[in-house]
């Protein structure tokens, strides 16, 4: 039985030399054309609406504010208005309401992976 630095080398080596990821893409990762177009299409502070995953996304790859964030990455505040912001959201998915892009701000949309700059 081996014990001490040698065998724990080894078994770090062995994880090391082993590892793979658990899930080889994320599957909920921006297409490159979109990631391509926020960036040089979308002016820098602009807001967008899009699907809460899709948001949250946003917010790694380009300097855009968004409508909402999932719930457990904003501060629950009076003046963040998560719940409402997220349900808003939730509502403009399934209704496409111009009103509510309207009622944040947003000057841009994504719906299914499209980007599209939304009418005054």
């Amino acid at each position: 039985e081996q014990c001490g630095e040698g065998a724990g080398l080894r078994f770090v080596v062995h994880g090391l030399w082993h590892w793979s990821p658990a899930s080889p893409t994320d599957p909920n990762a921006l297409s490159p054309r979109l990631v391509h177009n926020l960036r040089t299409k979308v002016p820098k502070g602009s807001i967008v609406i899009a699907p809460i995953k899709t948001s949250y996304e946003i917010e790694a790859v380009a300097p855009l504010y968004i409508v909402a964030a999932p719930l457990s990455h904003v501060a629950d505040t009076k003046a963040n208005r998560p719940r409402e912001r997220y349900d808003d959201v939730k509502r403009w998915v399934l209704t496409n309401d111009p009103a509510i892009a309207r009622k944040w701000g947003a000057t841009w949309a994504i719906r299914e992976g499209r980007l599209y700059r939304l009418s005054g």
